[in-house]
Parts: C-alpha cells; sequence; structure tokens
C-alpha cells in the first residue's frame, strides 16, 4: 500500500510519497512489511518513476529499465519509449508473480518529454491492464495509493496552491504526514520527494532548487556539499572562523595615523569569496574633545571607512561595534585592526 502525490504546475512537477510497505494476506489480513519503502525512483535526472500497490513493482520496474534508459538518456524520444515500455514490464511483472498482486497497483511516469519540450504525465493501473491514461493539466494533482489514504489526501489537496517546486513539496509532504497520522496502519510519516523541472530552468541562472540523489531538497550538488553548507536544523555554517585573542591590557596610543591594536591581527586562507569581519570593543579616552577612529586593513590596506566618536569626558568609557564585508582573493591574507586619535 501506498500514498502518492504528483502536482502538475506549468515550470515544474512535484511527487511525494510515503515509505511504508505492506503485506496483504489471502485472508484480506495486512502486515507491515517495512517502513523505509522506495516508491519515487528517478531513471533521470528529468524523468521518475513511481508505483504503488505492489512494494516490489516499482524496484522492479525501474531495474528492467535501467539498461535502457543509459542506452538512448540522450535521445529525444526516451520519454516516448519508455511509455511503450513501462506497461510491457508492468504486464510481465503480475504475470511473474506467484501471488496475487494488488489490484490497486499503479504506476506513474512524470518528468520533461524533450520530443514535445514540455513535462507531462502517464499513468496506468492493473484494474486497466494497463492502459495508458494522459495526466499533466497544470494545477492538477494526481493522488495514488490505498483509499482511505487518497480520500484523506484529496480532502487536504483542494485548497493548495504553490509558486515553487519548494513551496509544493513542502505542502505535499505536511498532506502525506498529515495522512499518516490518522491512518498508520496503511500510510507512514516517511516521505520521499523529488521535483522535476525542465532542463533549460534547472541550467538558467536563476535557478534555486535540484534534486539529489538521495532525493534532498536543495540548491547543492551533492549531499556533501549540504553536509559542509547547513546544519541538521538548515542552519548555515560559517566557514574559516577565526578570532585573535588580544592578551595586552589597556593598550594606549597617541598616534595620529593608524597603528595596530596589539594582538588584534589574523591571518586567514580564502578562496575567493567575500569575507564577513566584525568587532566590538570597550574605549577609554584619556582627554576631553579628541576625535578617536578605528578600522580594518587588509595586507596593509584599509578596507573598512573609518569609525570614528569624538570624546565628551576624561576616562568616559564607551562600546565600539561596527562590521563590514571585504572582497578577498583566494590566497593568504592578514587582517589588523587599527586606531588613531586626532587632537581638537
Amino acid at each position: 500500500m501506498s500514498l502518492i502525490l504528483a502536482w502538475f504546475m506549468e515550470n515544474f512537477i512535484a511527487a511525494v510519497s510515503d515509505r511504508k510497505a505492506i503485506h496483504k494476506h489471502p485472508d484480506g489480513t495486512v502486515t507491515a512489511a517495512g517502513e523505509h519503502c522506495k516508491k519515487l525512483h528517478p531513471l533521470t535526472p528529468e524523468i521518475l518513476l513511481a508505483a504503488s500497490g505492489d512494494a516490489e513493482l516499482g524496484p522492479t520496474l525501474a531495474k528492467s529499465l535501467a539498461s535502457f534508459v543509459q542506452q538512448c538518456r540522450d535521445d529525444s524520444d526516451l520519454f516516448r519509449c519508455l511509455e511503450i515500455a513501462v506497461p510491457f514490464f508492468a504486464r510481465h511483472f503480475c504475470a511473474s508473480r506467484t501471488y496475487e498482486v494488488p489490484q490497486d497497483s499503479s504506476v506513474l511516469l512524470l518528468g520533461f518529454d524533450a520530443a514535445q519540450q514540455r513535462l507531462r504525465g502517464v499513468g496506468w493501473d492493473r484494474v486497466g491492464d494497463f492502459v495508458p491514461v494522459q495526466m499533466g493539466r497544470p494545477g492538477d494533482i494526481v493522488i495514488l495509493g490505498h483509499e482511505e489514504g487518497k480520500r484523506l489526501a484529496d480532502d487536504r489537496t483542494n485548497w493548495l496552491s504553490a509558486n515553487s517546486p519548494e513551496e509544493a513539496l513542502s505542502l505535499l509532504e505536511g498532506v502525506v504526514k498529515d495522512v499518516g497520522s490518522l491512518v498508520p496502519e496503511r500510510v507512514n510519516t516517511n516521505t520521499f520527494s523529488y521535483a522535476l523541472v525542465p532542463p533549460a530552468l534547472k541550467d538558467s541562472p536563476k535557478k534555486t532548487f535540484s534534486n539529489l540523489a538521495d532525493g534532498t531538497r536543495a540548491p547543492w550538488d551533492s549531499a556533501a556539499m549540504k553536509a559542509a553548507a547547513v546544519d541538521s536544523s538548515g542552519n548555515l555554517k560559517l566557514k574559516n572562523i577565526g578570532s585573535p585573542t588580544a592578551t595586552t591590557f589597556n593598550p594606549l596610543t597617541t598616534s595620529a595615523t593608524y597603528v595596530v591594536v596589539p594582538e588584534l591581527t589574523l591571518t586567514i586562507t580564502t578562496k575567493g569569496n567575500k569575507v564577513f569581519v566584525t568587532f566590538d570593543m570597550p574605549v577609554k579616552q584619556g582627554t576631553t574633545n579628541t576625535l578617536a577612529s578605528l578600522a580594518i586593513f587588509m595586507d596593509g590596506v584599509q578596507q573598512s571607512p573609518d569609525v570614528s566618536f569624538l570624546t565628551q569626558s576624561v576616562n568616559g568609557a564607551s562600546v565600539v561595534s561596527a562590521s563590514w564585508i571585504i572582497a578577498a582573493s583566494a590566497a593568504s591574507h592578514t587582517l589588523t585592526f587599527v586606531g588613531r586619535v586626532t587632537a581638537r
């Protein structure tokens, strides 16, 4: 048993499934056969196979089609060829089983048809002897699975609207998890998600979305890249963090030109990305009406504007804070924090 949702939009298809596998016995009873069954099978980055009903149907079809797809993946008629091959292999699957394949077993072929230059969907089910049904009108949400799960999902998708693959997948995942919480014996809350977009949009400089092989939705090229960029909660991991340790107590200067504050020097090796620099510092003035300035230098060149302030009283204390983003080439660079005073 399964719950699979496919949302067709003008520029993308969003597909989400649960991952529960159920074995139906001859007496009509069912038992759980697994909680992490894969029901969405990417055949290429632009074409997806989805199957419900029999837990082995999808994996078997994907395996049977793999060699053919590998040989023809650059053929513009690949989608049309798969449209012919899928029902053939599905009928063979049902005929070769030693058990009765569930009548509600269904298959979806989703993706970009290079010959027609558009996103398409084709569906088949065992009840209809795997006769193809064309689908894919923008806005349609196709639901496969157990009747009760389909009914609950249908009630929750009528009001949905989305403008991006990310938004659509998030909404569909919420529907699957909601249904899974209501009928846990049929559907679980473990979701697998995949988005399909035309190659022209995927290769655009404005691209913000791609799929990883493990089903992760992210703007990264690999799971390793994602793990290096954000933590498990999606918080950005800052790179190359450095902070010098100041040990001189109450350093003093009367210089009218910039001098390095003791110990506030840091050497880092960058990769050509911009560098975020921030500081906060308590400052005490020895005279009144004296203009003091602080700044950041990189490799001896001033990078920040002057952060200036006027003393108001002898021994008056202030806390000065500032931040900058500095462009840096891919190389080793030395950052220094400097200060100066100018008598008034």
